[in-house]
């Protein structure tokens, strides 16, 4: 048989691409096809990058042709992989919320002075005494907010954890803050602000939904706490 476009074309049509469920044509996989007398090249881009797969559609180009068009055809293949767009490994993702334009991930002291206001909600209150230095709120812990809130920026705690609250509020006195509020029951508080009851965490939903209050406190650094 003549080696023509039309007949590569339709031998091709006749492979599967692996992991697609379409043929090569389908999958829009073909991206060119070269015939030089008895000689035909095949350019394949396929998103699977594994040698076994691009092996196999290789073979399988190569003795369709071969079988469907002409048996003394020289065939080549060339089989590239799709380039993946990489994702933003620090983007995070979601709804917007309403007066919030900017979030930030401190990952290390590099944003000083940069943060406006600090959510911990919901962390591992670490009950056990050896653990003590895993709490989100512990002097440590602190300084480093300190140290990346702008000058009147706040700290925001939210926690179904009583123990937590009272620690928190404990460590607070030694640095001689007093909290801008402190509630044990926020959602019960008539007054409560809407920013703070307004969203609500996956497991907040579920702690209210067995009536385990909610506490909430709200503190700023004086540019002279430091704990005693």
């Amino acid at each position: 048989m003549k080696i023509t476009r039309p007949a590569i074309e339709q031998a091709l049509a006749s492979i599967s691409l692996p992991g697609a469920g379409k043929n090569l044509m389908e999958a829009n996989a073909v991206k060119n096809i070269h015939i030089f007398g008895d000689e035909v090249v095949v350019d394949v881009e396929t998103d699977n990058p594994a040698l076994q797969a691009k092996k196999k559609t290789e073979v399988s180009i190569m003795k369709t042709i071969h079988d469907q068009v002409n048996e003394k055809a020289k065939v080549k293949v060339n089989i590239s992989v799709k380039a993946v767009k990489k994702k933003d490994a620090n983007l995070i993702k979601g709804k917007p919320i309403e007066g919030i334009q900017h979030i930030i991930a401190v990952a290390s002291g590099n944003a000083k002075g940069e943060v406006a206001e600090i959510w911990i909600t919901f962390p591992d209150p670490q009950y056990k005494f050896r653990r003590k230095h895993h709490r989100l709120t512990n002097p440590t812990f602190l300084r480093s907010y300190q140290q990346i809130l702008q000058p009147e920026g706040v700290v925001h705690l939210k926690t179904d954890a009583a123990f937590l609250h009272g620690y928190t509020l404990g460590v607070l006195d030694g640095w001689d803050i007093k909290p801008q509020m402190a509630h044990h029951d926020i959602y019960g508080y008539v007054h409560a602000p809407a920013d703070v009851i307004g969203i609500q965490t996956f497991y907040e939903q579920q702690y209210r939904a067995k009536g385990i209050p909610i506490t909430y406190l709200k503190f700023s650094f004086p540019t002279d706490a430091t704990a005693k």
